[in-house]
């Protein structure tokens, strides 16, 4: 800890912004828990932030009480001070009373920010995604009825109060002419500047590279119908996406060169198989982590992927769930998108990415014949992944696809 010139008799505390990932340098205070002076015990949540990613708690790291430095909406480089925990009464009252400021890294605010002050009254049990959609809003939070546990306000609360607020505001007719008001400008927030920074990292640090391979999925698809068709005794409803990330985890298994990262210096292969997911949040993209997918059968990889990605979508993933990754699998059919160019998650060397699924005429033992087919993209960083490979890579997603029960044997 550093000589901070507020600390009595070397008892007082840094509390930190931590680093909650290897690509985070900076977190937005969410939500204070606990008010100025509150006596904290060490490892109580004191605090919510956000990353790019998701929103996580904070927790103190010691007895005492609470000197907070950093107010809510700040946002606060990695390792910079948040508060400071005094190790008693007389030493919170000597920080309380000191002229000298703690010198806190906090960005400047958005015009937009600056000028939005949430008003509720009171604490308002609300997801640190709902809290920055109401700022930018200028909405007030106790006006939001929550739908999530425990009354909570999620970020689709925030979305059907604004949409409702929309409806009611009149048109003003001149003539024949309708003024619908002013070009808004809306400055982007804290998590989608994170977002497009790492989005430019990768193209600064990577040689990305993409195949592509048209695949039968006639076989998958029809393999599907009969797990939906035994849904009640599974406990579950499987779907392309389940089988397909089991695909892929079949595919590492058998080309772990892709299951690895790379920092400028050395590759770094796993033993273990950490399978990110590309979730469309409301926000931006969300990429939760799967730990030892390698471990999970379809019905529990299923179950697992699916409480993930729902609690995702509501900004309620834990620590440590979108770090860790070594590969990522991102499913663009699903947005009705035929196929793309997926962007790797640098430390990572590559993604997969499945478009959608498509009846179409092709040429089948040498008739043409209607059949059910899917491209298949895999982004690689050239610096250590080659084309061969590539190649190798989508023909064995090809034979796990068109044989699906080769994913299970």
């Amino acid at each position: 800890m550093r000589d901070l010139p507020w600390q009595v008799n070397n008892m007082s505390v840094e509390l930190v912004m931590p680093k909650a990932g290897l690509t985070m340098i900076e977190g937005v205070i969410s939500t204070w828990r606990v008010e100025e002076g509150a006596h904290v015990k060490m490892g109580e949540a004191v605090m919510e932030f956000e990353n790019e990613k998701t929103t996580m708690e904070c927790e103190s790291n010691a007895d005492g009480f609470v000197h907070i430095v950093a107010a809510e909406g700040s946002v606060v480089k990695v390792g910079a001070p948040v508060a400071i925990i005094a190790a008693t009464k007389e030493e919170y009252d000597a920080l309380g009373a000191s002229d000298m400021a703690p010198e806190v890294a906090v960005a400047p605010p958005s015009v937009s920010t600056a000028q939005v002050v949430v008003s509720t009254g009171g604490h308002v049990r609300a997801t640190g995604l709902a809290r920055n959609i109401a700022k930018e809003a200028g909405t007030d939070l106790a006006k939001v009825s929550g739908t999530g546990p425990n009354g909570r306000i999620v970020a689709s609360d925030v979305y059907a109060y604004l949409e409702t607020a929309k409806s009611s505001v009149p048109v003003i007719k001149t003539n024949t002419v309708q003024t619908l008001g002013d070009p808004v400008r809306t400055p982007l927030s804290a998590k989608r500047k994170a977002i497009a920074k790492n989005m430019r990292k990768t193209f600064e640090t990577m040689a990305p590279l993409t195949a592509f391979a048209e695949i039968d999925v006639t076989e998958l698809v029809d393999l599907r119908k009969k797990y939906v068709a035994q849904q009640d005794e599974l406990g579950v409803k499987i779907s392309l996406n389940d089988i397909m990330m089991l695909a892929s985890v079949k595919m590492l298994q058998k080309h772990p060169e892709l299951n690895a990262t790379f920092d400028g210096e050395a590759i770094t292969t796993y033993p273990y198989i950490n399978l990110g997911m590309a979730v469309g949040a409301e926000e931006g993209l969300v990429v939760p982590t799967l730990k030892n997918a390698e471990q999970y059968g379809l019905v529990e990889l299923s179950k697992a992927l699916k409480d993930m990605a729902i609690r995702a979508k509501e900004g309620e993933l834990v620590n440590g769930e979108q770090s860790g990754g070594t590969f990522t699998v991102t499913n663009v059919g699903m947005f009705n998108i035929d196929f793309g160019t997926p962007v790797i998650f640098p430390p990572q060397v590559a993604i997969i990415s499945f478009g959608s699924a498509k009846r179409k005429l092709v040429e089948y033992n040498d008739e043409f014949v209607p059949r059910t087919m899917m491209h298949v993209a895999l982004s690689f960083d050239h610096q250590v992944v080659d084309g061969r490979l590539a190649g190798e890579v989508l023909g064995t997603m090809k034979k796990l696809l068109e044989h699906p029960e080769l994913i299970f044997a």
